[in-house]
């Protein structure tokens, strides 16, 4: 069909990044948004398919009310810029940094037919910063879970799925838990604590295992849409790691691809400034205690050889 050629042979309309928290979804988000030949606009965290409009009328959205009707509309828009809903993607259209006014917005969204799908196209779309030809996107996390949404809703879409070591992840997530107010981690200990540690090895655990899991079925749903990076090769690799990827999405790999803003990083080592942090491939190693190591070996060994990480 038409749809399919095109998918082939074109870029993607749209960029979804997705994957377990601390897995470099950032990081390829800064990559692809670096490009200077076609112009990514991937959004940071909407949580949109998850949180946003839940399933079954769970969502934060529809807790307003029918969209169907225009004071609702209102209402949303209301509690959008007043970062009402969490996600960096909510603070920075409160804050004014991507440019959107609300006036607009509402405007857009009381014109549009009001479905899920094409609120968040909107969205996806509105801030001035994107054009028609730019690729729009976004990358939540936890999207992971509702990829076949996404395609279904944007057929020419392609998902990036970054992928780690779940020990790296594991030390990663308490390091990072040790700044306060850190979204993404939903452990009510405090960090350090037994029950802690606990809590954090069943979370990082159960998320890696049903997102390798997943890979294995989306690799076989989506060929054409699907691809997934390991953190590892990336940073140790960038250009062989990139090539294919930017072959998979149908665009040319840029030298300035390859330096990347470094931000969002759970260790500060005083580097700041641009290019891939060598460091990151083993530094967790130092963290990491022997008996979780062991367990995480025993519970997750099937996956752990699959991906090359025992």
């Amino acid at each position: 069909s038409e749809i399919e050629m095109e998918t082939k042979h074109s870029a993607p309309d749209y960029i979804f990044v997705v994957g377990v928290p601390r897995t470099g979804t950032k990081l390829l988000t800064n990559i692809l948004n670096g490009a200077t030949q076609v112009h990514c606009a991937i959004s940071s965290e909407t949580h949109f398919v998850g949180e946003f409009i839940g399933q079954g009328g769970r969502g934060q959205m529809h807790r307003m009310g029918s969209m169907d009707d225009d004071a609702n509309v209102s209402k949303l828009v209301e509690a959008m810029f007043t970062e009402q809903f969490a996600g960096n993607y909510w603070r920075q259209l409160a804050d004014g940094r991507l440019g959107v006014k609300r006036e607009e917005l509402l405007q857009a969204l009381l014109k549009s037919d009001r479905s899920d799908r094409e609120i968040y196209r909107i969205l996806l779309r509105i801030s001035p910063k994107v054009t028609d030809t730019s690729i729009a996107g976004d990358k939540t996390p936890t999207h992971l879970f509702h990829v076949p949404t996404l395609l279904q809703w944007f057929p020419r879409a392609k998902i990036i799925h970054t992928f780690r070591d779940p020990r790296a992840i594991h030390v990663s997530q308490i390091k990072k838990a040790r700044d306060s107010g850190v979204r993404g981690l939903q452990i009510p200990f405090k960090p350090g604590t037994h029950a802690f540690n606990m809590s954090l090895f069943v979370y990082t655990m159960s998320g890696w295992m049903r997102a390798a899991s997943l890979h294995n079925d989306y690799r076989k749903q989506y060929p054409d849409q699907y691809y997934l990076i390991q953190f590892e090769q990336l940073v140790t690799d960038p250009a062989g790691s990139l090539e294919p990827l930017c072959r998979f999405l149908n665009i040319p790999l840029e030298p300035s691809m390859l330096m990347p803003l470094r931000s969002g990083s759970s260790y500060k080592s005083g580097k700041s400034g641009s290019g891939f942090d060598q460091e990151a491939l083993t530094r967790w190693q130092n963290y990491i205690g022997p008996a979780t190591n062991q367990i995480y070996k025993i519970v997750a060994g099937k996956y752990m050889r699959e991906f090359g990480y025992v």
